[in-house]
Formats: C-alpha cells, structure tokens, sequence
C-alpha cells in the first residue's frame, strides 16, 4: 500500500512538473509572440516615417523646382512684365501664374543688356580669320558696319 501510495505521489509530481513545463513553454510562446508583434509594429512605423520623409522631400523638390521654374519662367507681355489678355480670364484673373513680387525689367539689368547685344554681334560680325592676308579686310567691314 505504501508503495502505490508512493506511485500515485510520483506520478502526481510528474504531472505537476509537466504542467508546470507547458506553462513556461505556452508563457515563452507568448513572449516570443509579442516580441515579433513589437518588433512588427517597430517595423510599420519606420516604414510609415520613411513614407512620410520621402513624402516631404518630394513636396520639398517639387515647390523648389517650382520656384526655378518661375524664376527662370521669360516674361511674357510688355518689357515691364506686363500681362497678354489671352491668359486672363473673365475675373481678371491670370490663369496658372502667380507672381510673388514685380519682376524687374528686361532692359534694367546689365548682365540681360550684355547677354543681348553680345548676341546680337555674334549674328551680325563674321569670326576673325586666321589668315594674315585678310585680317585688314576684316577690320575694315568691321569699321563700316559702327558708321
């Protein structure tokens, strides 16, 4: 008696322990599951901060380029930057421009006076030739053409 008695005492540990056993694993299961789920959720909000930055930044590049756009946009109308009729509309609104300040004059600016008439030479006197004989020649039209 003694001894199924010291059986039933074994075996009742044994399943204790066993018990005991699964509990750590089903706890380690769960540990190991929220870890995953906190390293998922880790995962979705650096990805939703790197959407958001690459958002920006494309915001950013774009208003920049706009910018550029418009700075480097020739005036249309009039030399002082006035407006063509055909781009406003009924309200006397202009359609799709926007300006920020007054822009300055065409004529008003030495580098845009140097650039034109830089260009305007260019079209009208032929390059200075490289032969000796014809550098008087030359000269010459060069001459007549500032009378």
């Amino acid at each position: 008696m003694q001894l199924v008695l010291k059986r039933m005492e074994l075996e009742s540990k044994k399943i204790e322990a066993e018990s005991r056993q699964r509990e750590k694993e089903t706890e380690l299961e769960q540990r190991g599951m929220e870890m995953q789920a906190e390293t998922e959720n880790r995962r979705i909000q650096a990805e939703a901060e790197n959407r958001a930055l690459e958002v920006q930044n494309e915001r950013e590049r774009r208003e920049h380029e706009l910018r550029m756009a418009e700075a480097g946009r020739p005036v249309e109308g009039d030399e002082r930057g006035g407006h063509d009729d055909e781009n406003v509309d009924e309200d006397g609104d202009e359609q799709g421009r926007l300006r920020m300040e007054p822009r300055r004059p065409r004529v008003e600016t030495l580098a845009d006076r140097v650039k034109r008439h830089g260009s305007a030479l260019e079209q009208v006197v032929s390059p200075m030739p490289s032969d000796a004989t014809e550098i008087p020649q030359f000269f010459e039209s060069l001459e007549a053409m500032f009378r």
